[in-house]
Parts: C-alpha cells; structure tokens; sequence
C-alpha cells in the first residue's frame, strides 16, 4: 500500500503549494484510480506485496544465518517465490495479446522478486 500512501502525501505537497496548479489538478483527476464510495464506506486500492514480503523475509532469514533453523519455510518460501513467476509462455501470450482483449482478462503476475528467486534457487542447488 506504500504506493497510495505516497501518491496522496505527493497530491498534499501538490495541493501546499498551489491548490490551483497544474499538478495538483492533475493528482485529482487520478484519486478515482485508487479511491471510490462502497455501499459501507470509502475504499482505497491497495498494492498486494506478498511476493515483495516474501522475497525480502528470505533474504532477510539468509542474511542472519538462520538457514538450517528455518531451512523447511526457507523452502516453502522458494516455492511459492517460483509459482508467482511469470513464465515465458505467458510472457508471449501477454505480448502477443490483441490489443482490444482487456489486460484485466489475464492473470497477472510480477517479476519484482525474480532477483531474490534466483538466488534462493542458487542457494538450494548448492545443498540438493
């Protein structure tokens, strides 16, 4: 969620130094990106980061030496770090996508974490 967080504190400074300016309208035209009026109150779009939390609590437990101890969650981790990956099969079928086909009709995935999938994978080859 630290994107919104940031997207409304930037909108703030915006508006601080001129409620009339160019980039502070230009912040209010996007708020109905992350902001909108349920039937029980105003809610804001978050950013799932399980795989950014994942990928940083791994390295974090390998940086401390804490391997052996945590080697079975180490291993859960790696695995779901490896299933939240884009292959390149879908990579080409999104690339390769007509463009009148919504992009919210594909399942999205990340490759923000693949720095930290690949070296947990190192790290597991070198044991296995």
């Amino acid at each position: 969620m630290c994107l919104i967080f940031e997207q409304v504190i930037c909108m703030v400074a915006c508006w601080v130094e001129d409620p009339s300016g160019e980039p502070f309208q230009r912040h209010l035209a996007r708020i109905s990106d992350y902001v909108w009026i349920a039937e029980d109150g105003m809610r804001i779009t978050g950013i799932g980061s399980q795989i950014w939390d994942a990928a940083l609590s791994i390295q974090a437990l390998i940086a401390c030496n804490l391997i052996e101890e945590m080697g079975p969650t180490l291993k859960k981790g790696y695995d779901f770090l490896k299933n939240s990956q884009v292959s390149l099969i879908y990579l080409y079928i999104r690339i390769n996508t007509p463009p009148n086909l919504s992009p919210s009709s594909l399942q999205s995935r990340t490759f923000c974490s693949f720095g930290c999938l690949f070296f947990v994978f190192c790290f597991f080859l070198s044991f296995w």
